[in-house]
């Protein structure tokens, strides 16, 4: 039985038995018969949560303030406090003040930036994953890096690409060959192009 998300007509989406290779072709897009809005799904899920546990991190940084007043010294102290945040570079109290001023200490290590770097390996890897061109790692960012690192990246995006086509491909031969329609697909993303070495002069070699 074919399931009509859309509520489209029955006579494009019939609502009776349907024999697969006979009566419907059945497509893919990845040769593990996955649907691709699962996978995209997955790598969205971890990215969020990784949002999430920045946020955390980043409210964990944060030095909150305890001072100990009573009715009697209250606006006093809150005089001190308001001048310290105000980032004044001295501020004179007397000692018994100064020593009802705290600060509470987290002790939460600083990860935001390994957080950050961990997501953008996730879009990196969905990315490639989708067949689309990306720098695929952190290492490939720098500013030089081997070649044979960078073609090996760029083999895996198109192989991931290529995968993706053919699998498209193998559906349309059965439609052409069960229902006669002949039915063409092109890649909007092209191969990404394998990089070269090419020697300068005075016998050194630069990566283009």
């Amino acid at each position: 039985m074919m399931v009509n998300l859309h509520s489209v007509s029955s006579n494009i989406i019939p609502s009776t038995v349907q024999v697969v290779n006979k009566d419907v072709v059945i497509l893919y897009c990845q040769p593990s018969h996955k649907p691709i809005l699962s996978t995209v799904n997955y790598y969205v899920d971890r990215m969020v949560q990784v949002d999430m546990v920045i946020n955390t991190n980043l409210q964990l940084q944060k030095m909150p303030w305890l001072v100990g007043v009573d009715e009697a010294d209250k606006d006093k102290m809150e005089d001190i406090v308001e001048r310290i945040l105000n980032n004044e570079v001295v501020v004179f109290a007397d000692l018994q003040s100064l020593g009802k001023v705290q600060t509470l200490a987290t002790n939460t290590p600083y990860i935001i930036d390994k957080l950050v770097e961990y997501k953008r390996g996730l879009e990196q890897e969905l990315m490639t994953i989708l067949g689309v061109d990306n720098n695929g790692s952190a290492s490939l960012e720098q500013t030089h890096v081997s070649v044979d690192a960078v073609n090996a990246n760029n083999d895996v995006i198109n192989d991931y690409a290529n995968a993706i086509e053919s699998e498209i491909n193998k559906g349309l031969k059965d439609i052409k060959r069960i229902f006669n329609r002949d039915i063409k697909i092109e890649a909007v993303s092209k191969p990404v192009n394998t990089i070269h070495e090419q020697p300068m002069q005075g016998g050194q070699e630069n990566d283009n």
